[in-house]
């Protein structure tokens, strides 16, 4: 639990340099959001909102089969059109790592939804 984001948040031991003893009291997270978060963020850090959400995607059908080979999350559906391109779709906390999977594919792929990540993609892409 981080108090800085009132949230649920998760670091790597690289960003552990002089570890302190507090004397605070401990805010333990109930197991089901513990759960129910290290099952649906893709990486370790979540987007501003931290919810879970539908995303949606658009891809050529190079990508496409990437996705039917290597599932990124147990939620993810996909829907083969005409030509080979496709709509996945994911029930996931949307994360930094999950942004940057989505723009090395370039062109390839397109965000449909949430609209604020297809904006936030479109403006971080190079």
């Amino acid at each position: 639990y981080s108090e800085l984001h009132d949230d649920l948040r998760t670091f790597g031991f690289d960003r552990i340099y002089d570890p302190m003893a507090l004397r605070k009291e401990f805010i333990d997270t109930p197991p089901e959001v513990r759960d129910e978060y290290l099952n649906d963020v893709y990486g370790v850090f979540p987007l501003r909102e931290g919810k879970r959400e539908k995303v949606i995607i658009h891809t050529t059908p190079l990508i496409t089969n990437y996705f039917r080979s290597h599932k990124i999350h147990a939620s993810q559906e996909i829907e083969i059109k005409e030509y080979g391109d496709a709509r996945i779709s994911f029930e996931l906390i949307p994360s930094m790592e999950l942004v940057r999977l989505f723009l090395s594919y370039g062109n390839q792929l397109e965000v449909e939804s949430p609209k604020r990540l297809a904006e936030f993609i479109e403006r971080n892409r190079t």
